[in-house]
């Protein structure tokens, strides 16, 4: 009986260790994360993601005109869902489920040549409407984009590890192609201590 009860014991323990260990990494991560303002394709590009304590997701990222990516953007776009934190030697990984991903134009003259090249299959684009782009094929001026489709699980972002405290999404991130990046050599997300409301933003 006594060895039965110590047995107990044991797994308790054993299953709490784990339980605070899990609800630890999920603490570091939980959080809002902020790129620099970086020059990809024709314009400056930030990215920003916010991770809640429930696992949900909330991602935008804007191109701009001018350097700061301080002045209104260009375009939004603008992704939801939910994460799961799964197990990795070095860093941890996020596996994201996509529910959505919308792209939004800013101003009147990328509206209009969204409308001339019937990006993303529309040519009845509007100032500030989002459409959504999940699983369509997108092409512009930089190439053809196809998003991912919100049916599967997308495992598209590398997490930190503890000695660089940053955030890494994957490559082609938000894409039907998307992969894992492999280290922590692409563009990192730093948290940040203000929230950033990303859907007043989008």
């Amino acid at each position: 009986m006594r060895a039965i009860s110590l047995f107990i014991i044991a797994v308790t323990f054993n299953y709490s260790c784990g339980d605070d260990k899990a609800s630890n990494e999920s603490s570091k991560i939980v959080g809002d994360w902020e790129s620099g303002c970086n020059f990809s394709g024709q314009y400056f590009r930030q990215k920003s993601i916010s991770l809640d304590e429930k696992g949900r997701y909330e991602y935008l990222e804007a191109s701009f005109e001018d350097g700061s990516c301080q002045v209104s953007p260009k375009s939004v776009l603008f992704s939801t869902g939910s994460f799961l934190i799964s197990n990795a030697t070095v860093h941890k990984n996020l596996d994201l489920k996509i529910e959505s991903i919308a792209v939004s134009a800013k101003d009147q003259s990328l509206t209009n040549s969204f409308n001339d090249n019937a990006y993303c299959g529309f040519n009845n684009w509007s100032v500030n409407e989002s459409k959504s782009v999940v699983g369509m094929s997108c092409s512009d001026n930089s190439g053809e984009v196809i998003f991912a489709d919100n049916a599967e699980i997308h495992m598209q972002i590398v997490s930190f590890s503890d000695d660089y405290g940053q955030l890494t999404l994957g490559v082609d991130f938000l894409q039907k192609i998307a992969k894992r990046v492999s280290d922590l050599s692409e563009t990192p997300l730093y948290k940040i201590s203000h929230s950033l409301n990303l859907k007043n933003k989008k």
